[in-house]
């Protein structure tokens, strides 16, 4: 994900929350988190592949980059999140 593209959060605080000093910088800090948690090596460690046409389990980092950037995705073949 790129660090400049604009994303929408929803943050739920009290009203006194909302106008404490500081706010802004940690919502800024929040944002500068999701990018690095959303990155794409991050989300090649964090999931495999499962092909079920070879019956097998793809854990190299390469191939998910690889998979995950194709328009479109062989049948019987799923990402599955290793959490």
């Amino acid at each position: 994900m790129k660090s400049n593209q604009r994303r929408e959060l929803f943050v739920v605080t009290s009203k006194s929350d909302l106008f404490r000093p500081g706010v802004e910088d940690e919502l800024s800090e929040l944002h500068q988190l999701l990018n690095t948690v959303e990155d794409t090596d991050h989300f090649c460690t964090a999931h495999e592949i499962i092909d079920l046409n070879n019956s097998k389990i793809i854990l190299h980092k390469s191939t998910i980059k690889k998979f995950a950037l194709k328009k479109e995705v062989p049948p019987f073949m799923f990402f599955s999140n290793k959490n």
